[in-house]
């Protein structure tokens, strides 16, 4: 288990005597050979379960707040990797030191260098590398996607177009931002660590449609690459409010506990 596996968990969020909210979505990668992964949502209001699964691996991330922790379950491995305040805190040690020690090395070097050293350290950390931030602007409405009438929204960067999104007003589907309020908890902990890990999750942020610069809920997204190629599509399947079993949060039996890889 690393930080690779944690950031592809955070890039997914995109959200029992209440109901929950489940959220069904199935991703597809167009680069190279198409792939597909199948994500399960599952959001009450001290805990988030997210599942994907595809045709390599099968794994779970599970936040509880009344435990203060996480756990990254393995389903093929059987194995879990425990994230609690002790571990938060040395990956916190560790990265910063690793910070200090690249931006020490950086300073030593000719400036074609440290251009050189910077794209590397890109492409070797590329999942926690902060997303660009996109222009959106509307370009179509009423647009059917699944059961939902959403609008349409082309995100750019440096003019270029990056993403399409289209949205459904959040009433059309019952469910608000403040139902996924846990998310601002998991932001806060893994913030704590190196603040880029926040910048990979959507939903929970208070002022909603300013944070992310289009109105709704997301029902489908298409990533480009800067040849106006689709890189990935990811399309909600299902968002529903319902009583979620409290059992889905529980650690199953049977794990072998695996460290982080720092």
């Amino acid at each position: 288990m690393n930080l690779r596996i944690i950031c592809m968990f955070l890039v997914c969020i995109a959200h029992g005597i209440y109901a929950g909210v489940f959220i069904e979505s199935h991703i597809e990668a167009m680069s190279g050979a198409s792939q597909k992964m199948v994500s399960m949502i599952y959001v009450d209001s001290d805990r988030v379960r997210i599942d994907t699964q595809d045709l390599y691996s099968h794994r779970s991330f599970i936040y509880r707040q009344d435990k203060d922790v996480f756990w990254v379950i393995d389903h093929i491995q059987k194995t879990v990797t425990i994230i609690d305040s002790k571990v938060r805190e040395k990956m916190k040690t560790r990265m910063a030191n690793a910070m200090l020690m690249y931006e020490e090395k950086i300073k030593t070097l000719p400036k074609e260098q440290q251009l050189a050293m910077k794209q590397w350290m890109a492409k070797q950390v590329p999942s926690i590398a902060a997303p660009p931030k996109l222009t959106y602007k509307k370009v179509k409405g009423s647009q059917k996607v699944m059961s939902w009438r959403c609008d349409m929204y082309t995100g750019r960067l440096d003019g270029k177009k990056k993403q399409e999104v289209w949205s459904v007003p959040w009433k059309k589907i019952k469910i608000q931002p403040t139902d996924f309020s846990i998310l601002g908890d998991v932001t806060s902990k893994f913030n704590d660590i190196h603040e880029v890990f926040s910048k990979h999750i959507d939903l929970g942020a208070v002022k909603w449609d300013k944070e992310k610069g289009y109105s709704g809920f997301p029902i489908q997204k298409k990533w480009y690459s800067f040849s106006d190629q689709i890189q990935s599509i990811s399309t909600v399947q299902k968002i529903q409010r319902k009583t979620l079993d409290k059992t889905l949060f529980d650690l199953p039996e049977g794990l072998t506990a695996k460290p982080l890889a720092f």
